[in-house]
């Protein structure tokens, strides 16, 4: 486990509202990460997906980058999957990916054990900061996509697109766990890159696998939003794009109004 994410300096220059004026992709609803290029470097962009996603509490767009969380489902009696946080690329948010490949690493995985319980603030809630570690022996995080498959005893690389023509929603790993988690929150760290020399890798990304349950409680979905906030990033827009940022939210929002 690398440990906590370092922020990165300055603010959010609405990439929010870049990413909301965009047309969005035909992802299977749900919690994912949207692959985008800022300053010539990869993030992924948190969202939520849907014909009308109902915010978590998080936001809708994620007010910072490289994290989202998703929920685990028993299955059977023994495992716990998910097809959720997934992936998407837009090639308006990345558009030198065009003609490029691009591959997602496994980096390393730890877990947030018994965190605080809630106490019924909800979002008001301070919990702290997250005391993580890494997997006990035992535990094991499999992933697989299309024909490629990796773990936390068996890290490597999977691809999410070869010469990219197209953009490409629903890039949806399967996330095991090989047991029914309770009272725990793991997470897989990423790396994002390219075979566009001029494009850097990303920084770490990370996908948070929260328990299953019945309501927020018992799938401590309050303490998964203060872990994505713990590891997640701010980065600055390119000093060109900020008018164009700035002229697409205010056409977003005329739109709204009208409607």
């Amino acid at each position: 486990m690398k440990g906590n994410m370092k922020t990165k300096t300055n603010l959010v220059l609405l990439v929010a509202i870049l990413f909301a004026a965009c047309d969005s992709l035909a992802a299977h609803d749900g919690k994912r990460l949207d692959i985008v290029v800022i300053n010539n470097q990869l993030y992924a962009q948190g969202y939520l997906s849907g014909t009308d996603p109902i915010d978590d509490g998080g936001g809708i767009v994620r007010p910072y980058l490289n994290v989202v969380h998703g929920h685990l489902s028993n299955v059977g009696s023994t495992i716990a999957n998910s097809t959720l946080p997934g992936f998407d690329l837009d090639l308006d948010n990345a558009p030198q990916l065009l003609g490029h490949d691009l591959t997602l690493s496994l980096m390393g995985a730890g877990k947030w054990d018994e965190p605080p319980r809630q106490d019924g603030t909800g979002l008001a809630q301070d919990f702290g900061t997250p005391v993580l570690s890494d997997l006990s022996v035992g535990e094991l995080l499999s992933i697989s996509f299309r024909i490629e498959s990796i773990s936390t005893d068996n890290p490597g690389s999977i691809t999410l697109g070869s010469d990219i023509s197209e953009d490409l929603p629903d890039l949806d790993p399967t996330y095991e766990v090989n047991l029914q988690p309770d009272n725990v929150i793991y997470f897989l760290e990423w790396e994002l890159s390219t075979s566009n020399p001029d494009i850097l890798a990303s920084e770490t990304i990370y996908t948070i696998h929260s328990p299953p349950g019945v309501g927020p409680e018992e799938r401590l979905h309050f303490q998964s939003l203060a872990l994505e906030r713990h590891f997640g990033i701010q980065a600055v827009p390119e000093p060109g794009s900020v008018c164009l940022i700035a002229l697409a939210g205010a056409s977003l929002l005329m739109v709204r109004r009208r409607s």
